[in-house]
Order: structure tokens, then C-alpha cells, then sequence
């Protein structure tokens, strides 16, 4: 009875959010023989936006006509595909995870270098060029280059220009008024102008790759001239006094210190850049049909929420019942876990629309990471954070079982799902059974009576 409650009650608007039926079975397999064995299967209503209902159709077939409209639109605005979008909000999600990283791995260069640590120094340098590395790679992206020339287009008075020669007032004169085949020239009423070289975002990132060579030559020339004077020093050799300023920590700051600024300068720079032309693509999204996709972002909400209850509930039962279990430990922090779905929905009437919900909500699951964390009171609830395209679900265990686990995923190594969706159509009597439903009105009583009629060979408690 209160399965049936629930499951009536699924549209519901205070209720949208919250799965369906979510249960756990669990078989426990006792051998004389074989060791006991544990098997869990979660099952759950397919994850859709009942509310809402499917008259036009479920998340996939509303998608697809979402980007058909956009694509043909006549509105003022450019159009990014959704890969195009999903880069944008990566490209800006590594902006904020970066950024702070190589900030205060510079700091540490820094302070390595005021204490003259030439251990720390060599340390601090690895760690800020790995991150600054990173950095570069994550804008050499076409789109942020293409974007960045849409934006200074769209802007009022734009003018983009390629240089001819250097740009230098006295040999290249003024720029902007030289005729050019690539010039493109659009004014309006408003009395400003911006310019925009198209070549310039390649030398903006690729100045910061260039500052951080600088950096690390002169911390290998510091490095150098250290050991050099350790040497002469371990000799005895008078000369050795004439290296004994590059001893005191203030010779090695003053000398880095305007090489890191730059550095912190130019990914400055990038990062404004970046984040303005990257703010640009995910605008022109919204322009191009806020009302509908806002219902969209909703819906797909909605059902994105009844699938990850459904995920958290498996993983956390999962973990626990192979805390013992080294292979799948091993398995889950060096390639993560795949998440099997198996449904039953046909492609009649309301389920086709359940089916498209439901596809689209577990394949968002991939946007998903788990953290196992060890808990610090005895709330072990699960904890979320992170935004759209990016959560990640922080999985509290006691110290005991936490200690068991291997030492990757006690350093907080995230946790990649894999979600695969099987669906298993149910045949033609199902569309029988619909019609004599609908057509009869047929009571709840009436149910096991329709039941034995279509399924003679079983009971209706089966």
C-alpha cells in the first residue's frame, strides 16, 4: 500500500523532486561450502518529470527540437552548440580551480626564495610549472579564440585588424586607418571604438608559457651559482667570498620576485580574457530562447535529481559491502565504477516520454564524481557540492572503515561513475492493456481480475 501511495502521488509538484520507490534488495547467498555472499540491487521508478508531464514529448525529443529552434532562430544572437557550451563552463570551471593553485605555488616560490631553501626552491618550481602547464593547455581551445573575436565583433565601433608589421608608432604608423584587405570596420552611433587583433589571444596565453621559462632559468642560474659557491667554500678558496651575496635571502627574492609578477601579469590577462569571452558563448545560450530553455533547465533538474538519489544510494551500499573486497577497491580508484541501469519502459504513449527522461538524466550522472571523506561526528550523510556539469558527492565512513580503504582514495581521490542504460521494451500486450484501461476506467479492484485475463500463468502478487 504505501508503494502504491507514492507511486500515485508522482505528480505532484511538491514532489518532483524525489524518486520513486526507491528500494534496496539485497539477497544474502549461504553456501557450506562457499564463503556467504552479499548481492544488492537498488531499484527505483524511472526518473522523469511526471509533473511536467509528456504531452510533447520527454527530455530527448525536447532537447533536439531546443537546439533545431536555436539553430534557425532569427533572433540577434550567435549559435554555440551544446558541446560548445559544456567547453565553455569547463574552460571557466579550470579558470577557478587553477588560478588559485598558481598563485600560491608562486607565493611558495617565493618564500623558498627568501629563505634561501634551495631544496624548496627546486620543489616549489616543480609544483608551479606542472600547474602553470596545465593552465596554458587549458586555453589553447579554438573556441575560446573564435568567441573572443565574436565578442569584440558584436561590441559597438569594433574593428579588428591584423598587423602588417610590428606594432610600433613609427614604422607601423597608425594601424587602424592602413587599408587592409582583413579589416573589417563597423561604427554606429555610439562615439567609441575597441580594437581587437585577431592574433592577439595566441600571444597572450603564450606570453605565460614564455614568463615561466624565464622563472625556471633563473632558478636554475640561482641554483647553479649556489652549488658553485658551496664548492669553493668546501675548498677554502678565497674567491669564494665574492659569491657570499648570493647567501643572503634577500639576493634571491629581489631577483625573482619581478619574473613572477610578470608571470602572475600574464595569467592575469588570460584569465580576463578568458573568462569574458567564455561569460560570452554561455549569454548567447541564454538569448537565444531564455523562456524555453529555463523550462528545460527545470525539467532536466528534476529528473537529474531522481537519478542521483538513486546512484548515491548504490554507491554507498556498494562501498560498504567492499570494504573488504581489495580487487573492487583497486577497480574503483584506478578506473571508478560502472552504474548498470536496467528499465522496462516501452515506447507507447506516456513511457516513450519517461524513456527520453530518463535516458537523458542517467547519462548526466557522468557529470558526476564521488569523495570518500572520513567522518567527523556521527551524521554519515552524504554531502554535495560543486554546480551544474560538475558535483561532487562527498561520502562520509566511521575512522574504522575509512582506514580500510586504499591510500588514493583516503587522499581524496574523486571517484569517476559510468553510467550504461539497458532498456528492456515490454511486447504489444501492454498496448492492449492501456487501451482497456483507458477505455473502461477500469477501479482498482478491477486490477487483479485484468491481470489474471492478460497473464494466466501467474499470480497477481507475483
Amino acid at each position: 500500500t504505501p508503494n502504491i501511495q507514492v507511486f500515485c502521488s508522482k505528480g505532484e509538484k511538491t514532489l518532483e523532486f524525489i524518486p520513486i520507490n526507491l528500494h534496496l534488495q539485497r539477497m544474502h547467498v549461504h553456501s557450506p561450502r562457499l564463503k556467504d555472499a552479499l548481492y544488492d540491487v537498488i531499484t527505483v521508478g524511472a526518473p522523469a518529470a511526471h509533473f511536467q508531464g509528456f504531452k510533447n514529448g520527454g527530455l530527448r525529443k525536447l532537447l533536439s527540437k531546443f537546439e533545431a529552434e536555436r539553430r534557425n532562430t532569427g533572433y540577434q544572437c550567435i549559435y554555440y552548440s551544446p558541446e560548445n557550451t559544456a567547453k565553455a563552463k569547463e574552460v571557466l570551471s579550470n579558470i577557478n580551480h587553477l588560478q588559485p593553485l598558481i598563485s600560491s605555488h608562486a607565493d611558495l616560490l617565493l618564500n623558498s626564495a627568501s629563505q634561501h631553501s634551495p631544496e624548496s626552491l627546486k620543489n616549489s618550481l616543480k609544483m608551479l610549472s606542472e600547474k602553470t602547464e596545465l593552465f596554458v593547455h587549458a586555453f589553447k581551445d579554438q573556441l575560446v579564440r573564435s568567441a573572443l573575436l565574436a565578442l569584440y565583433t558584436a561590441r559597438p565601433g569594433c574593428v579588428l585588424k591584423k598587423p602588417a608589421g610590428p606594432r610600433n608608432s613609427a614604422e607601423g604608423g597608425d594601424l587602424q586607418h592602413q587599408d587592409h584587405p582583413s579589416q573589417i570596420k563597423r561604427q554606429d552611433s555610439i562615439p567609441h571604438h575597441s580594437e581587437y587583433d585577431e592574433e592577439e589571444w595566441d600571444r597572450v596565453w603564450a606570453n605565460v608559457g614564455k614568463s615561466l621559462n624565464c622563472v625556471i632559468a633563473m632558478v636554475d642560474r640561482l641554483l647553479e651559482k649556489d652549488s658553485v659557491s658551496n664548492i669553493k667554500e668546501g675548498e677554502n678558496d678565497p674567491s669564494a667570498a665574492d659569491c657570499n651575496v648570493l647567501h643572503t635571502g634577500g639576493d634571491w627574492y629581489e631577483q625573482l620576485y619581478p619574473l613572477v609578477i610578470t608571470l602572475k601579469d600574464c595569467m592575469g590577462e588570460v584569465v580576463t580574457r578568458a573568462k569574458q569571452s567564455m561569460a560570452f558563448v554561455l549569454l548567447q545560450e541564454l538569448a537565444c530562447g531564455l523562456p524555453q530553455c529555463l523550462m528545460l533547465t527545470l525539467r532536466r533538474d528534476i529528473v537529474f535529481s531522481q537519478a542521483l538519489a538513486g546512484l548515491v544510494c548504490g554507491f554507498v551500499i556498494k562501498l560498504h559491502t567492499g570494504l573488504r573486497d581489495q580487487g573492487f577497491l583497486q577497480q574503483l580508484h584506478s578506473v571508478g565504477l560502472l552504474v548498470q541501469y536496467e528499465g522496462l519502459l516501452s515506447t507507447y504513449s506516456e513511457e516513450a516520454g519517461m524513456l527520453e527522461d530518463m535516458a537523458v538524466g542517467i547519462s548526466d550522472l557522468q557529470k558526476v564524481m564521488f569523495k570518500v571523506i572520513e567522518a567527523k561526528s556521527e551524521d554519515f550523510l552524504p554531502i554535495i557540492t560543486g554546480r551544474r556539469e560538475h558535483y561532487i558527492i562527498e561520502v562520509q565512513l566511521p575512522a574504522k572503515m575509512f582506514e580500510l580503504l586504499p591510500q588514493e582514495i583516503k587522499e581524496g581521490k574523486l571517484l569517476r561513475m559510468y553510467p550504461v542504460l539497458f532498456n528492456v521494451g515490454i511486447n504489444e500486450q501492454q498496448t492492449l492493456a492501456e487501451r482497456c484501461w483507458t477505455s473502461h476506467k477500469l477501479e482498482r479492484d478491477d486490477f487483479s481480475q485484468l491481470f489474471r485475463t492478460f497473464f494466466p500463468g501467474l499470480r497477481s502478487g507475483s
